[in-house]
């Protein structure tokens, strides 16, 4: 891929590697960012958009998002965080439930996330949490909302 970015670079001096939200060497994009005949926004952004998102959390008590690994990957603009990001900000309590999750306590709140439950957490083993995937996302989906209405119901903090 460094070749790809390198080729338009050296051929349109447009560093297309650097173009933020590219990806390795401008991706998919380079040649019409290079070209000057397109750009990179964010995808999550433009989903929330035309399914109006916004306006459909605008009231909404609890939005869970779901993926199958939330990591240091995941901050960089995926769905799930950025859809996370924006219904905290709307006021709701965000849940996450995942396959596993490298993400620290302090990486989940600032992304919106209020509570994390993953189906490596339930199962007993990683074997188990792929092979029976359904039945461990119940556990998890289970564990997580087991005591949430005395969470929601509890006395924000300042």
């Amino acid at each position: 891929m460094r070749d790809w970015g390198a080729l338009f670079e050296d051929r349109t001096a447009v560093p297309v590697a650097q173009v933020p939200g590219a990806g390795a060497a401008g991706g998919f994009a380079a040649p019409f960012v290079a070209l000057g005949i397109g750009g990179i926004r964010s995808g999550a952004d433009e989903i929330a958009a035309l399914i109006g998102f916004d306006a459909a959390v605008a009231d909404s008590d609890i939005v869970v998002v779901g993926e199958g690994s939330l990591d240091a990957q995941s901050l960089q603009g995926k769905g799930p965080i950025a859809l996370a990001r924006r219904a905290a900000d709307a006021g709701a309590f965000v849940v996450a439930l995942c396959g596993r999750s490298t993400l620290t306590e302090d990486e989940l709140a600032a992304s919106g996330i209020s509570r994390i439950d993953t189906l490596l957490d339930r199962a007993a083993s990683p074997a188990e949490a792929f092979d029976d995937a359904a039945r461990v996302l119940a556990l998890a989906a289970e564990h997580v909302f087991a005591d949430l209405p005395l969470v929601l119901e509890a006395p924000k903090r300042p």
